[in-house]
Formats: structure tokens, C-alpha cells, sequence
């Protein structure tokens, strides 16, 4: 592919990451708005069907929505695909979280199932949403079509995890946690190609040879 076209197309493929981005960004303002005025249909009913699960499964999944789990997760990742990453730029991307997830909460104003501190959106779900984007985001273009596939069951059985252990141990009403998701697809979408070896240029035109192969 000529340099001028991929240029070019790399260009697009950024813009459709910043598209993606605004999108997830307007349905996380839609919810926290909802959210702000009170709990959501069925967020009662979804947690107190958690609450019945076996007390080992929710702990193995609130280890691994914990922050130590998500980070071991992520360097696993990113130790079995060799992928060079910018790691300076991703600890920075990820300590932003933190006053992101205290600004937000403040606003919305919701309090927690067991009325300690404010909720939404979950945190921790905002940061195993974003660890595992940007992860897999940054891998992606290194993988064959097979490990691709078992990246997405991961990340899915990843968020699954960790929406039942903060749920199923009373930690967060439901659309907390989906607030969290939204708000981390938001801002993973972002920031990925700044977390990539030789920045968004480099980032963009190597998922889109990837595409092309």
C-alpha cells in the first residue's frame, strides 16, 4: 500500500476511533442523567438474583474485578504477545482514571446499594473496562484471526466477572457498573494510540494493514 494512502486511511481509521468514542461518551451522559434522578428498572431485581449466587464465585470474581486483578490480567497480556507498549503513556492514561472516577461520581450523586459513598459509575468497572480495551486494542494488530477470537471471549468473560462480584457482593447497583463500561469504551477510544510505539500515526496505519491482510 502506497505511504500516501495509508496516511491517508489512517487518518480515518482515528477518526472512527474518536466517532466511537463521542458515541459511547452521549450514551454514558444519557445514563448518569437517568441515574442521577435515582436507580434504574430492574437494577433491584438484577442484584438480588446476584446475591443469590454461591459465596466462593463471588469472591473469585471480586478478585478478579479488584484493581491487583485487572493489572496482573494486563500484564499477562501483554507479556505472552511481546507487544512493545508505551508503558509510561498507559500508566499515565490509566492514573487519570482515578480523578475522572471522582468528578463523575460527584456529580451523578448516587449513592452506593449499601449507602457508603457515592457509585456511579463504578470505578472498578470503568478501569477493567479500559485495561482491557487498551490491551487488546494495542495486541490486536499482532494477532491471528483464532487468537483474536479467544482475546474477545476473554475480555467478555473479563467484564461478566467483574460486574457479578461487584454486584453479587452489594458493591454496586447494575447500571453503576454499565455506567463504568460506558465511560471506559469512551475514554480507551481515546487514548489508545498514544499508548502504541510511534504514537496515533503509526498506531492507526498498523491496524489498518492488519485489516488488509
Amino acid at each position: 500500500m502506497p505511504a500516501e494512502e495509508t496516511t491517508v486511511s489512517a487518518g480515518v481509521v482515528l477518526r472512527r476511533r474518536g466517532t466511537w468514542g463521542w458515541v459511547t461518551l452521549v450514551c454514558f451522559v444519557l445514563l448518569a442523567v437517568r441515574a442521577r434522578g435515582g436507580l434504574l428498572p430492574g437494577d433491584q431485581r438484577t442484584a438480588a438474583l446476584l446475591h443469590l449466587l454461591p459465596a466462593p464465585l463471588l469472591q473469585a470474581c471480586a478478585m478478579i474485578a479488584s484493581t491487583a486483578g485487572i493489572a496482573a490480567l494486563g500484564l499477562l497480556a501483554v507479556w505472552r504477545t511481546r507487544q512493545d507498549l508505551r508503558l509510561l503513556p498507559l500508566a499515565v492514561t490509566m492514573g487519570l482514571l482515578l480523578p475522572l472516577d471522582a468528578a463523575t461520581k460527584f456529580l451523578v450523586h448516587r449513592l452506593r446499594p449499601q449507602g457508603a459513598g457515592f457509585g456511579f459509575p463504578s470505578g472498578h468497572a470503568m478501569v477493567s473496562m479500559t485495561a482491557a480495551l487498551l490491551v487488546s486494542g494495542a495486541i490486536w494488530p499482532a494477532l491471528d484471526g483464532r487468537r483474536k477470537a479467544w482475546a474477545t471471549v476473554l475480555v467478555a468473560a473479563l467484564m461478566l466477572a467483574v460486574a457479578v462480584g461487584l454486584v453479587g457482593r452489594g458493591r454496586h447497583w447494575p447500571s453503576d457498573v454499565v455506567g463504568g463500561w460506558l465511560l471506559g469504551a469512551a475514554y480507551s477510544g481515546w487514548t489508545l494510540p498514544f499508548i502504541q510505539t510511534g504514537g496515533p500515526r503509526r498506531a492507526a496505519g498498523s491496524l489498518l494493514r492488519a485489516s488488509c491482510e
